[in-house]
């Protein structure tokens, strides 16, 4: 009798229903590197063509120290009197005597704060112009790693250059600043993303 041949059962290869593709996770590590070399670039060239100013090159770091500080010594010095009035409750209760105390570095320190708010104002503009074409760049390029890279540089350089300044801006300059560069974002996709 001849014998039966017997099938051995069959082993299917089984494929994970959500296969990683390598090119998608490339693209996505480019595009955050290209975004954060943007950034960084944008920012250090602010800083090597017009360095943020340092408070030493304005203020002493080591004020004058005086025993019996004055408030003629304190302004003949460049100072800021601030006037304390002190009572002595325990030992006599109507006994006042005024007193004070000196900040040095109060001129200098507005003149450095006044430094520092045009170079934050600076900051703002040059980010904010470059963070916008950077998006218009990278809606208009075809490559997908690059141009989200620029756009997501962009819009970074975009929120740190307005957050290095906001505090100074009223609300409606607030208001129009994000008002216009909403527009042009919504544009700039409407014209480039609507296919």
């Amino acid at each position: 009798m001849p014998k039966k041949q017997v099938k051995s059962p069959r082993i299917e290869k089984i494929e994970p229903k959500h296969k990683i593709d390598s090119g998608k996770v490339k693209t996505i590590i480019l595009a955050l590197v290209i975004a954060i070399v943007l950034c960084a670039f944008v920012i250090y060239l602010i800083q090597a063509i017009h360095p943020s100013p340092r408070y030493e090159n304005y203020c002493n770091v080591n004020p004058p120290y005086f025993e019996n500080i004055t408030k003629a010594i304190c302004e003949s010095n460049n100072g800021n009197w601030t006037s304390e009035t002190i009572q002595y409750t325990k030992t006599s209760p109507t006994q006042t005597q005024f007193q004070g105390y000196c900040n040095f570095n109060y001129k200098c320190e507005q003149e450095f704060r006044t430094a520092q708010d045009n170079y934050n104002l600076v900051v703002f503009i040059v980010a904010v112009i470059v963070g916008i074409i950077a998006v218009a760049f990278g809606i208009v390029l075809q490559l997908t790693s690059v141009s989200s890279g620029l756009m997501l540089g962009g819009a970074f350089l975009m929120f740190y250059g307005t957050m290095t300044y906001w505090e100074k801006l009223s609300n409606w300059i607030r208001v129009i600043i994000l008002g216009i560069a909403l527009a042009i974002l919504i544009w700039l996709g409407y014209k480039k993303l609507k296919s």
